[in-house]
């Protein structure tokens, strides 16, 4: 299904970097049904991309670790400090061999960017499915 969307000028100004063919936008706006068509119609008010709505509404990434290798810490440090300077808090679930439990909230110095990069480094350090970002 197809949906046209107009953008108007003033808008088209502000965003018009993001705006690249076959990129995924999000987009907010008015729907109505356009009879000259026969279709439905969209007049944009809001776009914006999947990493800036991410960075913009992201609260915290949890990952889950269990009984790393000593160059997981590391490694997990290099990672974090690429993507500091965000505001997005990480908590750490931390699950030793002995059935030892702990969170732990890393302080506001380590606060990140949630960028598709440093979602792509923590799936390749941690595995798919070992961490999230918190909404």
């Amino acid at each position: 299904t197809q949906l046209e969307v107009k953008v108007y000028s003033e808008l088209y100004a502000t965003v018009q970097p993001i705006v690249i063919k076959d990129s995924l936008l999000i987009i907010d706006g008015e729907v109505r049904r356009d009879d000259y068509n026969d279709a439905n119609a969209m007049t944009a008010t809001k776009i914006s991309t999947l990493e800036i709505e991410r960075e913009t509404y992201a609260k915290r990434v949890e990952m889950r670790i269990k009984t790393p290798p000593e160059s997981l810490a590391r490694e997990l440090v290099k990672v974090l400090k690429n993507y500091q300077q965000g505001r997005c808090k990480v908590l750490i679930h931390y699950q030793g061999q002995d059935e030892a439990k702990v969170k732990l909230l890393l302080g506001n110095d380590w606060q990140v960017k949630p960028s598709a990069g440093l979602i792509g480094e923590l799936t390749r350090l941690l595995g798919e499915g070992e961490f999230k970002v918190m909404y």
